[in-house]
């Protein structure tokens, strides 16, 4: 048995030693000062090319096609495993009736009536892009954005199946859901507003629940032979802060809402995402019209952020007037306004310019020493957060209550 003196001190350093733990763990978690280096390495590059799109929404393949027609070198990625996901998914495949198509495209998807299925979408987009001669990817998310000597953007990094690949480019349109990748181009967003967003959600068939926002469509969709009646309803949410990330998270809370408030058994399909307008739109270098002068018309200075250069955003986040917004992603306009964008980007600055893909220089944060001068890019060095375990923290406890009982 140890002398009460010798007792006394070694329950004092375990009592020190659980102190010492907690207030590890605090730290940590307060400072979150853990950290693991990822190496720099080498990633591919999959393609060099003139006009890159990221998003095979209806405008992204029209921006595609339109560019490509005037022979520029173009190469399309898209996240989902097809492309059209912004009528498919969200279930807008309909023509209001002052709506008629405008394009090719939009004529070859509705034809002579007012509704699309599906898969008549993804066919003629399919159609359109490979007629056109524009390679694209599915199953493909760009995930970081590449910046030449100058600054300005020069391609992207983007992950798959098969890792990490790079994309060189000349001009971007960033035709994605939330506009990730032109935040990370460095363009800014305007702050969230005060008055919550509207938000659109999509059921076909069954009965309107009672208590809800919505509207009867003048049309009915036909699955098997069998119509089915469409409702639209309408939702509201706030979200803070600005940027195209911010407030995600109530975007999707609201979403299994939705769901949760519409579903009935009668249901035959529902959305598969929201449809809305988001409030903090990039800022751009021009000023929008007060009033609404057509897709044929319209400023697309207003798709360009300010400050980043040959870039568009072929979005919801674009700069239109918020009130004009709505208008502008109704297929018809939205078509429109895609081979106009597409047909720009064609006639940016240094698409034909025969700029030298070899002087692009990797990773934003890239040292310019370490341009390659081959078809790959170097992604830097980088430090990644990581939590350390419990594990970790006794076993430094330990040593430390050792240093005590042996001194």
């Amino acid at each position: 048995m140890l002398p009460k003196r010798n007792r006394v001190r070694t329950q004092a350093t375990v009592v020190a030693a659980i102190v010492l733990l907690a207030a590890c763990r605090i730290a940590l978690a307060a400072a979150q000062i853990n950290s693991v280096v990822e190496q720099a390495a080498t990633v591919p590059t999959a393609y060099d090319a003139d006009v890159l799109v990221i998003g095979g929404s209806l405008a992204g393949v029209e921006a595609a096609c339109a560019a490509a027609k005037k022979g520029a070198d173009v190469v399309l990625i898209e996240d989902r495993a097809y492309l059209g996901y912004d009528l498919c998914a969200t279930q807008r495949l309909w023509l209001e009736t002052d709506e008629k198509p405008a394009t090719p495209l939009t004529r070859s998807i509705f034809g002579s009536g007012a509704v699309a299925a599906p898969m008549r979408v993804k066919a003629a987009l399919d159609k359109a892009i490979l007629e056109a001669g524009v390679q694209f990817l599915t199953g493909c998310y760009g995930v970081d954005v590449l910046a030449a000597e100058s600054g300005q953007p020069a391609g992207v990094v983007m992950i798959n199946r098969s890792g990490r690949q790079v994309i060189r480019a000349k001009v971007i349109i960033d035709a994605t859901d939330h506009a990730s990748l032109t935040g990370l181009a460095g363009a800014a967003f305007r702050p969230a507003a005060k008055e919550p967003e509207e938000l659109k959600y999509v059921v076909v068939g069954g009965r309107p629940v009672d208590g809800t926002t919505h509207r009867k469509l003048h049309v009915s969709y036909t699955s098997q032979n069998i119509e089915y009646p469409v409702y639209e309803y309408s939702l509201k949410t706030k979200r803070s802060g600005s940027g195209s990330g911010s407030g995600f998270r109530p975007l999707n809370d609201i979403f299994h809402k939705a769901r949760s408030l519409t579903w009935t058994d009668a249901a035959a399909d529902v959305s598969e995402r929201l449809f809305h307008i988001p409030h903090n739109s990039i800022v751009s270098s021009v000023t929008a019209d007060g009033n609404w002068p057509g897709a044929d018309r319209v400023e697309l200075g207003l798709f360009r952020p300010a400050k980043v250069k040959n870039w568009y955003v072929l979005s919801a986040y674009s700069d239109l007037p918020r009130k004009h917004m709505a208008r502008a992603l109704r297929p018809p306009q939205w078509a429109v306004i895609g081979q106009r964008v597409g047909r720009a980007a064609d006639q940016a600055e240094g698409t034909k310019s025969g700029m030298v893909f070899g002087e692009y220089m990797p990773g934003r944060h890239a040292d310019a020493s370490s341009r390659p001068k081959s078809q790959a890019a170097v992604i830097p060095e980088q430090r990644v957060s990581r939590g350390r375990s419990d594990a970790y923290l006794v076993t430094q406890c330990f040593s430390v209550w050792k240093l005590f009982t042996e001194t």
